[in-house]
């Protein structure tokens, strides 16, 4: 079955379940960028990462392109990560 709508929560609870399944999988995803020309760049919602004249965007950039950004241009999603940088989950950011 398709879905037509899916919240910001109900994608949480979606990371979250793919995290349980194999969290050495979803790290690796989470930490992969790939490189990215400037129309993707400076998409209005996409995530991208620049320095320079160089940007990536990765998994979760492209994942809060969808939900838009806040006024200080942040995602609805952060990840969430323990003491040693490791990814532990998702969570709203505090502005979502």
């Amino acid at each position: 079955m398709f879905r037509d709508k899916i919240s910001i929560d109900e994608t949480i609870e979606y990371l979250d379940s793919l995290f349980v399944a194999d969290p050495r999988a979803m790290r690796a995803m989470l930490r992969t960028l790939t490189v990215c020309n400037n129309a993707l760049a400076e998409h209005p919602t996409a995530q991208a990462w620049t320095w320079g004249e160089d940007a990536s965007i990765g998994l979760m950039g492209i994942i809060n392109g969808m939900f838009g950004v806040d006024g200080d241009g942040r995602g609805a999603i952060a990840y969430c990560l323990d003491e040693a940088g490791e990814l532990v989950g998702f969570m709203r950011t505090p502005s979502a």
